[in-house]
């Protein structure tokens, strides 16, 4: 792999291959399709394939991103909250 339109060389850890290169194809991408309204299904889809591996993927994700930006109480009530599967999707009643 090659860093972002530098062409450096981007590490990947030889133990984690799957693992890394899905990390920095999901973070390539947030970087390529910022602000088109995409992250949420990319995310989603990795969260639900890692939910063996890694079942808090998604919680600390989307923590990270309060974390950035100094909201520690935001980040602790997302990661608390999308630590539960079910509050991922919209809530959706047949009538």
């Amino acid at each position: 792999m090659r860093g972002r339109a530098v062409n450096q060389n981007v590490t990947v850890n030889p133990a984690n291959v799957m693992i890394d290169t899905e990390d920095k194809i999901i973070q390539e991408e947030a970087l390529e399709t910022a602000f088109e309204g995409y992250r949420w299904q990319d995310l989603l889809r990795i969260a639900l394939r890692r939910q063996v591996t890694d079942p808090n993927y998604l919680a600390n994700k989307i923590a990270a991103k309060f974390e950035a930006a100094g909201d520690f109480s935001a980040a602790a009530t997302a990661r608390a909250r999308l630590a539960d599967k079910n509050n991922w999707y919209l809530p959706f009643k047949l009538k």
